[in-house]
């Protein structure tokens, strides 16, 4: 098991999941490996963004003004460094997950079609409760968001 004291979300974090264990409360699944902090996934969401020069809450809320989504809202937590992560509920419960998107290769149904398995371009699996579509639509929309984004960049310079 590799444990950390201290984590920064970059281009490889495939996924934050959070775990009930004494010792830590995240597993961290990065493209070449897996660890376990002791800080909550929104913490390490929220510590992101302001590497990125924002806020969690401002971020959140800029997708909120472009978009009009208003739950499970994606967050781009660095544009600069094309990193952006959905949560699989509300990111103030525990069982929230964090996934992003650009390490997923594809989501299919659990075999008796409640939850669902989500494969990772380095062929990782994990199995989540969210439904297959729940899924598939918080990719949408945070496919969405970034293109919005990129393409009001492209209009501006």
């Amino acid at each position: 098991m590799n444990m950390l004291t201290t984590y920064d979300i970059n281009p490889n974090t495939a996924a934050l999941l959070p775990v009930k264990h004494l010792d830590y409360c995240t597993l961290i699944i990065e493209t070449n490996g897996s660890y376990y902090i002791n800080q909550p996934s929104l913490t390490l969401i929220k510590e992101a963004c302001l590497k990125g020069y924002s806020t969690y809450e401002g971020r959140r809320e800029a997708v909120r003004h472009y978009t009009g989504f208003h739950q499970k809202v994606p967050i781009p937590i660095n544009p600069y460094q094309n990193i952006y992560a959905f949560p699989t509920q509300s990111p103030h419960q525990f069982e929230c997950c964090w996934l992003f998107p650009t390490h997923i290769q594809s989501i299919k149904p659990t075999s008796n079609s409640k939850g669902s398995i989500v494969t990772f371009k380095n062929k990782k699996t994990i199995t989540l409760s969210q439904s297959a579509s729940t899924l598939r639509k918080q990719m949408q929309r945070t496919a969405f968001f970034t293109m919005l984004l990129h393409e009001t960049r492209s209009f501006q310079n």
